[in-house]
């Protein structure tokens, strides 16, 4: 799995996600880019805990193969901006980076401030297998959730979404499960197109 973290500017919160050059094989902190880590996933379980800070970034994760068995966590971390159009945390389909699996976030808050309200995502996934979005919670988000061409089911249990724009969106995606989940939004709740080409 290959993971990264942009425009990582809490000094607090870069001592804390500096963990993760223990489970990858390069560790690259730059002044521009706030902090890129590269690796396999393969068997491992990965897990970044951000133990509360806050963290105005964008996680990555991708895999090479959709049958990896390894586990990868994002816990704990308080994401805010006010960068128009964020994405917090991305597990997309681009080339050769595809194919996350196992992929949970949890008890992560994810905020939108000034330029951001109503553009930034807090997770959006594509031909992902097994993801979970258990306990976070959003304020002026675009959606928290927007998953896309999912084999398998994406679970959302336990969240809050508060004066968004959207809920959570569902495309092309087998199965899905929300469960526990409270959504104020000002355009739709849940969207779920069923259509599934395989």
């Amino acid at each position: 799995a290959r993971f990264s973290a942009h425009n990582l500017n809490n000094g607090t919160a870069r001592m804390a996600f500096a963990r993760v050059a223990e489970l990858v094989d390069e560790l690259d902190d730059g002044i521009h880019r706030g902090v890129k880590a590269d690796g396999r996933l393969g068997r491992s379980n990965i897990v970044i805990d951000g133990q509360g800070y806050k963290w105005n970034g964008t996680i990555k994760i991708h895999n090479g193969s959709n049958y990896n068995t390894g586990t990868f966590t994002v816990k704990n971390v308080n994401f805010e901006t006010s960068d128009n159009k964020r994405n917090f945390i991305e597990a997309l389909e681009n080339g050769s980076e595809r194919y996350s699996t196992n992929l949970t976030v949890q008890n992560c808050t994810f905020t939108a401030t000034g330029e951001a309200v109503n553009t930034a995502v807090g997770v959006q996934i594509k031909a992902s297998k097994n993801a979970k979005v258990i306990n976070c919670e959003a304020t002026g988000l675009h959606s928290l959730v927007q998953a896309n061409s999912c084999d398998e089911t994406v679970e959302v249990k336990g969240c809050t979404v508060n004066d968004g724009k959207n809920g959570i969106s569902f495309t092309q995606v087998k199965a899905i499960t929300v469960e526990e989940t409270t959504i104020n939004a000002s355009e739709y709740g849940i969207r779920y197109d069923g259509r599934v080409e395989n």
